[in-house]
């Protein structure tokens, strides 16, 4: 599996003018501060480096077994995850609140997308009495976060519509997803008004994609003997073979078209039996005419859903495990 995004987008002529419209402020979110940059610099927990090395000088300490060596990637995971520190954060709950009260603005514009796009994180939407679910912090939902989120930048409600009619050709039940009230109204709201979508409708959509592609992966029997039934996350093999088959292909295309690319990349930097990284968490990098890049991760971020500062660019191409989805594969 290559990397082929290559920045030839429409919906990205410019990246570095449409982030200009990113910014939305919201309780426990800001800009990450030059300090705070400097932070990604700096010794975490257990880990002490040198950068630019092929291997990081370090010792780190996993249940009996000590490491005297770990990858760059695997000190760049540690560096990812800190903006998601819960010290870090102050209540989550009232960040998930507001951003999901949030308008999405004007969703032919791709700069407001983009906008919308830093505060629409991988969470379930809050309940009733808006309280956190005990799926709110579900770590497992960035596949079809991510596959959303993409789809929304790329062509906003046409892009959604292409999701959704990937999932309805790819269900393996027959068409249960899309019978749920949640899905029904998202498409009522495509058909007759598109700029009254919410976030917690991106939201419904993003748990609707990720519940097809466990299914598709719970049905794969060889699969399944590959990587036990105690798999929780989505694999890279099902990731291909949702974007490979029929209906995705658009999806894919579309990807390609605006210069974006969904990536697995390691962010905890466990090591395996092998003393091995592996990947854990997907992501969208987005790259721009201009050569601008950036990352849209779905994992709540303080400092934002839109990493665009270079140093935070590079933290993900270290941790870089993997690339799906390319068209005619």
């Amino acid at each position: 599996m290559t990397s082929w995004v290559d920045g030839s987008g429409d919906a990205f002529k410019n990246l570095g003018a449409a982030q200009g419209g990113i910014g939305a402020k919201l309780p426990g979110q800001h800009d990450i501060t030059p300090e705070e940059r400097r932070g990604y610099r700096a010794d975490y927990d257990h880990y002490a480096w040198e950068t630019g090395t092929e291997y990081i000088k370090a010792k780190r300490k996993e249940g009996d077994t000590e490491t005297n060596k770990v990858t760059d990637g695997m000190a760049s995971a540690k560096k990812i995850g800190q903006a998601s520190d819960d010290s870090l954060w102050g209540g989550k709950q009232e960040y998930l609140k507001a951003a999901q009260q949030q308008p999405l603005g004007d969703l032919t514009d791709p700069s407001a997308r983009l906008k919308a796009m830093s505060f629409i994180t991988q969470d379930k939407p809050l309940g009733p009495d808006g309280k956190e679910t005990d799926a709110t912090d579900d770590r497992t939902n960035c596949s079809g976060a991510s596959i959303v989120g993409a789809a929304f930048l790329a062509e906003g409600p046409e892009g959604l519509k292409k999701v959704m009619k990937a999932l309805e050709a790819q269900d393996p039940t027959g068409g249960s997803t899309n019978k749920s009230p949640e899905y029904k109204a998202l498409k009522a709201k495509l058909a007759k008004d598109p700029n009254s979508l919410s976030v917690a409708d991106i939201q419904a959509l993003q748990q609707s994609t990720t519940e097809i592609l466990k299914r598709n992966q719970l049905s794969d029997n060889e699969l399944q003997q590959e990587i036990g039934p105690d798999t929780t996350g989505i694999h890279g093999k099902t990731m291909d073979k949702f974007m490979a088959k029929s209906g995705s292909k658009d999806l894919a295309k579309m990807f390609e078209k605006n210069g974006m690319e969904i990536q697995g990349v390691d962010i905890d930097g466990a090591l395996d039996k092998d003393a091995k990284t592996g990947m854990d968490h997907w992501v969208v990098k987005l790259k721009g005419k201009d050569g601008k890049e950036a990352i849209y991760d779905p994992l709540a971020r303080r400092g934002g859903q839109i990493i665009d500062f270079d140093e935070g660019v590079k933290h993900y191409d270290n941790a870089w495990q993997d690339t799906v989805g390319k068209p005619g594969k």
